[in-house]
């Protein structure tokens, strides 16, 4: 396997460190959920607010691994066609998919920006504890955007691939047929 270049290894360390906030905003809901739960058995009162919070904490959360998930090239992928037909053609699709995943990524974040817009004009808030609602998706957002970077490396890096190197060649060829 080729070595990663060092932008993408210091992507990759940054990125690590987004998908803490995630990891920190689920601990948080976690925490939230248990003493609810508790305070629901032991003396029949529940938290108010929890489904408040915890639908904002968990689209932060969800939103903040994304560009680990991108730079860790770990998305879904179904590789059958490019394993069957080569390293190019495999490249070429990998190349494809991530620009399709771009494309994408690039249209959720624009409209999940619009709708922390929308939010805020309509000054919108959550039900029992009035949170506002908009600055948490504008940073749901933001989270999101960040994988927009990556995912346009990933896609260089692709589109990169799929050019020989000047050692490799175009075609391999099967020389074990032409030994005695």
């Amino acid at each position: 396997m080729a070595e990663r270049p060092t932008i993408e290894l210091g992507i990759a360390h940054i990125t690590k460190g987004i998908s803490l906030i995630g990891l920190a905003g689920l601990l948080l809901f976690a925490g939230i959920t248990v003493a609810e739960v508790l305070l629901r058995w032991l003396f029949n009162y529940p938290i108010l607010g929890v489904s408040d919070v915890s639908s904002l904490v968990v689209t932060v959360a969800v939103a903040s691994c994304f560009p680990l998930v991108f730079s860790e090239r770990r998305s879904i992928a179904v590789r059958i066609a490019g394993n069957l037909l080569g390293k190019r053609v495999n490249a070429v699709l990998e190349a494809f998919g991530t620009l399709v995943t771009l494309g994408m990524f690039f249209l959720v974040t624009w409209q999940l920006w619009d709708y922390a817009v929308e939010l805020a004009k309509n000054d919108q808030t959550t039900w029992v504890v009035l949170w506002p609602m908009s600055p948490w998706y504008r940073i749901a957002a933001i989270l999101m955007a960040l994988s927009v970077p990556v995912l346009a490396l990933t896609f260089y890096l692709h589109a990169r691939s799929i050019s020989p190197s000047k050692d490799e060649p175009l075609i391999e060829r099967d020389d074990t047929k032409h030994r005695s």
